[in-house]
Parts: C-alpha cells; sequence; structure tokens
C-alpha cells in the first residue's frame, strides 16, 4: 500500500510538470525585439523586426512590444496581418524629471537660489492662461535680469539614441525676452519672443554618442531686464525617445533628422501595395513626440490597404495614421484614437489623428474616438481622382484652433458622422475647399472654453461645416447642428469662398438643414457670409432653424447681390427676445449690398420675425454704412443646376 501510495504521487508530479509546459508553450507571449532584426519566417512572427519579403503576407503569433519603433516594411506587396494581436511600440522606461510638472513644492527638485524671480505658481489652463499640465507652473516675474533654475536631480540618457528635450513656455510679455532648455549652451530648446498661441510646445531633439550621457537641466530666462511688468512660465519639462514608429512603410535614408519618421529604423526600401491589417497598435509608455503609429515615406504612397485596426497614440505630435501620401489606395474598419499631450504647430494641424492626402483613396468606415485638433484630413492632387471619406464616425475633444472632424479639399464627403456637439466633445465640423462634394453627412459641434491662443473660446467659435476659397464645390443633403452652450459662438454653415485674392465661382449650397441652438451666453448662426457674390455662391431650399441668429454678416469681405431662394426660415425652443434675425458686422467696407430674398418658407410665427425687425447692426468704424439693405421677393424661380450633377434638385 505504501508503494501504491508512492507511485501515484509520481505520476501526479509527471502529469503537472506536462500540463504546466502545455500551458507555457501555448500561452500569448509578450516579445520585445529590435526593429532592425529581420524576420526570416513570415509564417511565424514573434518579434518586432523588419519585413524584406516582397509579396508575403507575415502573420503574428503573439504580442509583441519594443522600446522604438517595431516593425519597418521594406518591399512591395506585403501583408502585415496582425492575427488579433497587440504592437505596442514606443514601450521604454519613461524618463522621470523630478517635478518637471512642477505640482510639487521647488524645494529638493529646482534650485532656485540664482533665480529670485522664479516661483511656483498656481493657475489655469485658460481664464487667465498661467499653466499648461495640472495646476502649478514655474513663473518668472518681469521684469528681471536674467535668471537660471537649475534641477537638482540629474537625468541619464542611453547611448546612440535619439532624444527630445522639450516643455511648455508661455510668454505675453516682450519679443525681447528668450526662454530655453537647456543640457548645455549648446543643446537647448529656445523660445525668443512673444507666444501669441497659449504655451508653446519647445523641443531640442539629439542622438547621444557611444556611451550614457548624463545631464542636469536647467531653465533659463534672458532679455526681460527692460521690459514691463508681467510674468513668463514654464511648464511640462520632459525628455523622451523621438520619432519613432509602429509600423513604418517604406523608410528612407535620406531625410534630414527632423523629418525623419521611425529615426532608429536602418534597413530602408521602398514599399507600395501594404496590406497591415486586424490588430492594435498601441503607443507605449515612452510617450515620445512624433511617433506616429502608422506611417508611410514619399517612395511608398500606392496601393496600401489598412483595416481592421485598433490603434492609439499617447506622445505629442503623434497621429494614429500619416501617410506621406496614399494614392489607390484605403483605410477602413478602423477605430483610432490619438492622446496628444501637445502639438507644435496649430497651421500645420500637427494634431491630426489621421492624415492622407493624395488622390483616388477610399477612407471609410473608420471610428475616431479622440483626438485634440483634427480628425481626418485627406485632400486631393490636383487633376487627380478624388479621395472619397465617408461612414466614419469621428469624435475629438477639441484644444486647438482649425480642430476639423474632416478636410478634404477636392474631395467627396458623404454619410459621416460627426459627434462634437455634447458633453466634453468638441471640434469644427467639415472643411470644403474648391471641387469638393459633400452630402448627407450628420454633424453636431460645439465649442468648449479650453482654447488658449485665444484664452477661451477659439477665434468666431465653432463652425458645422466652412466652405473658403472654393468654386465648383456642391454641398446638399446635410443636417448640421452648431450647439452654444456657453460663451462660444457656434455657426451651423460659413460661407466664405472667397477668401482674400483667390478667385471663387459657382458654389452650390442647397437642400441642407442648417441648426444653431444657444442656452449660454453666445450668439449662434444658422448662416454666416462673408466676400460673396451671386456668381460665387447660390444658396436654395436650405432649412435654417435657431433660436439667436438665421444670419450673420460677418468683416470679411461685402456680401453684394446675393440671393437666397426658396428657403425655409424658422425658429425653435427657447427664443431671443427681442428676435434679430440678421445681424450685419460693418467694418471698412464689408457690409451687405443689394441681399435679395425670393420665395422664402416660414415657421409657424416667422414671417413676422423675419420681417418685423429686418436686421441689426454691430460695430460703428468708420460709421454704419447706408448703402446696407435687405429685400424681399414672392415670384416664382427656377433653382440652378447642380456643376457635378449629382446634387439633389
Amino acid at each position: 500500500m505504501p508503494r501504491q501510495a508512492c507511485y501515484v504521487t509520481k505520476m501526479q508530479k509527471q502529469i503537472l510538470k506536462l500540463l504546466f509546459l502545455s500551458v507555457f508553450f501555448l500561452m500569448p507571449l509578450f516579445v520585445s525585439a529590435d526593429v532592425n532584426t529581420i524576420i526570416p519566417d513570415p509564417a511565424n512572427v514573434t518579434a518586432c523586426g523588419t519585413l524584406n519579403q516582397a509579396g508575403a503576407t507575415y502573420v503574428l503569433q503573439n504580442d509583441v512590444s519594443s522600446e522604438g519603433s517595431c516593425f519597418a516594411i521594406v518591399a512591395s506587396g506585403i501583408t502585415l496581418d496582425l492575427n488579433g494581436h497587440t504592437v505596442t511600440y514606443d514601450n521604454g522606461t519613461p524618463i522621470n524629471i523630478m517635478n518637471g510638472s512642477f505640482e510639487d513644492e521647488l524645494a529638493g527638485s529646482w534650485d532656485t537660489v540664482n533665480a529670485q524671480n522664479f516661483l511656483r505658481s498656481a493657475g489655469t489652463y485658460v481664464s487667465p492662461v498661467s499653466v499648461y499640465a495640472g495646476s502649478y507652473a514655474l513663473k518668472a516675474i518681469t521684469p528681471t535680469p536674467d535668471q537660471v533654475v537649475t534641477s537638482l536631480g540629474t537625468v541619464t540618457l542611453a547611448p546612440n539614441t535619439r532624444y527630445s528635450l522639450s516643455g511648455m513656455v508661455y510668454n505675453r510679455v516682450s519679443d525681447n525676452i528668450l526662454m530655453s532648455i537647456e543640457f548645455t549652451d549648446t543643446m537647448k530648446a529656445i523660445q525668443t519672443g512673444i507666444t501669441d498661441r497659449g504655451f508653446q510646445y519647445i523641443t531640442y531633439e539629439f542622438v547621444t554618442g557611444d556611451s550614457e550621457e548624463t545631464y542636469n537641466i536647467a531653465l533659463k530666462v534672458t532679455g526681460a531686464a527692460a521690459v514691463g511688468t508681467g510674468a513668463v512660465y514654464f511648464d511640462d519639462i520632459k525628455i523622451q525617445r523621438n520619432r519613432l514608429a509602429g509600423v513604418m512603410v517604406g523608410p528612407v535614408e535620406w531625410r534630414v533628422a527632423w523629418q525623419s519618421r521611425g529615426f532608429d529604423i536602418k534597413n530602408y526600401g521602398g514599399a507600395n501595395n501594404t496590406t497591415v491589417k486586424d490588430g492594435s497598435i498601441i503607443q507605449g509608455s515612452g510617450k515620445s513626440d512624433w511617433s506616429h503609429a502608422l506611417a508611410s515615406e514619399s517612395n511608398s504612397v500606392s496601393g496600401h490597404t489598412f483595416s481592421g485596426l485598433n490603434i492609439t497614440t499617447n506622445g505629442a505630435n503623434s497621429s494614429a495614421i500619416l501617410m506621406d501620401s496614399l494614392q489607390n489606395g484605403e483605410i477602413k474598419y478602423n477605430t483610432l484614437a490619438a492622446n496628444m499631450p501637445a502639438i507644435k504647430s496649430r497651421d500645420q494641424l500637427d494634431g491630426a489623428v489621421l492624415r492622407a492626402d493624395g488622390y483616388n483613396s477610399f477612407i471609410h468606415d473608420n471610428v475616431i474616438t479622440n483626438g485634440v485638433q483634427g480628425g481626418i484630413l485627406a485632400g486631393t492632387a490636383v487633376g487627380q481622382l478624388p479621395q472619397e471619406i465617408y461612414n466614419n464616425n469621428i469624435t475629438l475633444q477639441g484644444r486647438y484652433t482649425n480642430g476639423f472632424a474632416i478636410s478634404g479639399n477636392k474631395s467627396i464627403i458623404r454619410n459621416n458622422t460627426i459627434n462634437c456637439g455634447s458633453g466634453n466633445n468638441s471640434c469644427r465640423g467639415i472643411f470644403i475647399g474648391s471641387e469638393s462634394e459633400v452630402f448627407d453627412n450628420i454633424v453636431e459641434v460645439q465649442d468648449i472654453p479650453r482654447n488658449q491662443e485665444y484664452n477661451g473660446c477659439q477665434g468666431y467659435g465653432t463652425y458645422g461645416i466652412q466652405m473658403e476659397s472654393a468654386e465648383n464645390s456642391d454641398v446638399y443633403g446635410n443636417v448640421v447642428t452648431a450647439n452654444s452652450p456657453n460663451e462660444c459662438p457656434a455657426t451651423a454653415f460659413r460661407a466664405n469662398p472667397q477668401d482674400g485674392s483667390i478667385a471663387s465661382i459657382n458654389n452650390l449650397i442647397h437642400h441642407n438643414t442648417f441648426i444653431a441652438y444657444a442656452s449660454g451666453s453666445a450668439r449662434a448662426t444658422s448662416l454666416k457670409l462673408s466676400g460673396c457674390d451671386n456668381s460665387m455662391i447660390s444658396i436654395y431650399s436650405n432649412t435654417f432653424r435657431t433660436n439667436r441668429r438665421w444670419i450673420y454678416a460677418e468683416f470679411d469681405g461685402m456680401v453684394d447681390g446675393l440671393r437666397l431662394v426658396n428657403n425655409r426660415w424658422e425658429t425653435f425652443g427657447s427664443i431671443d427676445e427681442p428676435f434679430y434675425p440678421f445681424e450685419n458686422f460693418v467694418w471698412d467696407g464689408s457690409f451687405v449690398k443689394d441681399m435679395v430674398f425670393e420665395n422664402n418658407v416660414y415657421g409657424a410665427g416667422d414671417k413676422e420675425r423675419f420681417e418685423s425687425e429686418f436686421f441689426r447692426k454691430t460695430t460703428v468704424w468708420p460709421e454704419i454704412e447706408t448703402l446696407s439693405n435687405f429685400s424681399v421677393i414672392f415670384s416664382d424661380v427656377t433653382a440652378p443646376a447642380s456643376p457635378t450633377g449629382l446634387g439633389v434638385m
């Protein structure tokens, strides 16, 4: 009997051992490897590396991770099947700068002995602008002699690695002031002069040598001895890896350092007709700047398909998808989020979630869940077949100016849903230029006062659809709602077809519903006009609905001889008393002249509102323009034809 008991025990050990081994080899592995390792077996991808077998299908077998970039595709016709797994790139240990956000007291982290005008200061993101991240920033009171604050802790950086030293700085005092974040006199990020768009992201990019490097950080203010009374600010000081990529399509060697994508990639080659599908690409704990999840270079622009991907980025200026160009390609059925803590340039639209200018490509059925500026940017090259953007669902939490959910010059934009009109969501809707067709979209927008450039609401608020510098564009069948629940203005449709000297002609706006509703203190406008006449834009057979203002003629150019035909005018909700249907902002020759309404249709009680107090003028410089005039004509008219032949008549 004892021998039998011993035998059973051995059997149990063997069984447990076999079970352990089977579970060990069957369980998913999280494998880390270098992006420059050539992957030999396409059918058995278990780590990050370089894909170089033209026409092959590479199948990922497990989740993979890299401290830098993960995959480089350097030959054409390659398919990367993520097979339901997750690629985590930029997943190195974050570099800690002691109290780099100044949320804790300065003692023990920053030496201010030689900087008596520096202090830790509580503040707000807007109203007034005085911090960028958290509740505190480092403040230097002006005027002040040249001063420097030095970190008491050091940072140690790995050899042969690309980094950026960055921070947010704010100066509304003087153009003579220079602010810098420095390792040494030659290794520094600099801001010279006023930051006129809120806290400015500044960065110094560099590559370490063959051995570890250790630095203190110095924050300097110079040139402020003879300036006015005020203050400048530092916040969110960081060191991170720089210019990495989750999946890099067609890396090139010739780019200068500041343009590089996937800087740590050392294998190069063109890669057209690439497919990446069915898995997740996540930017990891490194949160490096300029580190896009999926990117391509200019030698690899044709025939790509990206589908079934769940992509999230977390670094400054890091897009989910960034194509140098997308030609004859398709981006579909993806879920995208770009959780950027900061961007460098709102003019360059560094905050876009997806960028894919090009031609004859299809961007559809994607869901964008988060972005701080733009959603989809996909304009069309001159003389080429249009980009088509359709069936996308976009939600943004905008903080920067000109954050449109969709921007698409010379593009077809249809059947998209934009959800920026409630809660914490905010954006502008659709921006169109020339030769675009925009139809059957559902757009809901609002602005939230969190724009540092304007210290609250972005300039002029939000727009559901904006047409600017446009010719031969057709806008129809859209339902657009612009909400103003606060002090930020909202406009359902803005038309400034001739912006500056750019010629404009033959744009049609018809069979849309434009709704503007204000529950806060600001104006909500169904239709905003400037710089247009009847040859530039035809507005007919639309419904305009509001509780504050139907039409606002603004100061960016005369509205001359415009005819609005067969439109329906409605009020709803809590209506202003008195209700002013029109507002004419007169400024230096910009006013409304000979504006004609033909065959109006009205909601209940709205005919009286339309005609009783015809317009209200604001701004009296140089003087109220006596030539401003409106008229109503009751006659049968024939609406003009669609320039594309596709408009709903």
